[in-house]
């Protein structure tokens, strides 16, 4: 006599299969929650490291064009400190062309300054004085304005040069700064 009436064996036949299957679902949601957790995470590392390409991304880009300004600020001030440079050149020669010029007009001057002292005071009055002809006293009157004429000119032109030659050494010093300055930067 079966207690089952032949029913047990196959119940537990048949709960065995269920129970096995039961535990292969339980571990497969098991491993595709754990495959979507790691989806999850991966995607998440993957998001952090295309947020991180950009970040170097945009930091490589600042930094060239950082480097493609410092580029062109350097080649404007190459530029600007070969201007000066020439700048310097022309005012040098400048300055020996008018120290070359000062040089010849000093003996001239110191000569027709050194006259013009020996007449004293009334200077041009006795050049116009010492003429032994009452008639030629015109002519003496002109020949006198034009010499005093001549001698302001000379000593006007004598002390233009002069000028002239300090503002050229002025510009002189001032574009050397200039082009020490550019140099440096």
């Amino acid at each position: 006599p079966d207690p089952y009436g032949g029913r047990a064996p196959l119940t537990f036949v048949a709960t065995t299969p269920l129970l096995a299957q039961q535990a292969d679902r339980a571990r497969t949601e098991a491993l595709a929650r754990r495959a979507a957790e790691r989806l999850q995470a991966l995607q998440r590392e993957a998001d952090q490291l295309v947020t991180a390409e950009n970040t170097l991304l945009n930091e490589l880009r600042r930094l060239e064009v950082v480097r493609q300004i410092k580029t062109e600020e350097l080649s404007r001030l190459n530029v600007e400190a070969n201007a000066t440079a020439s700048e310097l050149e022309e005012t040098t020669t400048r300055i020996d062309a008018l120290e070359v010029q000062d040089e010849a007009e000093r003996p001239d001057l110191r000569l027709r300054l050194v006259d013009i002292y020996k007449l004293g005071r009334a200077r041009y009055l006795r050049l116009l004085l010492s003429t032994a002809d009452v008639r030629q006293i015109g002519r003496a009157s002109r020949m006198v304005g034009a010499l005093a004429k001549a001698d302001r000119r000379r000593v006007a032109a004598h002390q233009q040069t002069l000028d002239t030659l300090k503002t050229a050494r002025r510009d002189l010093e001032i574009r050397n700064r200039r082009l020490l300055a550019l140099r440096g930067d």
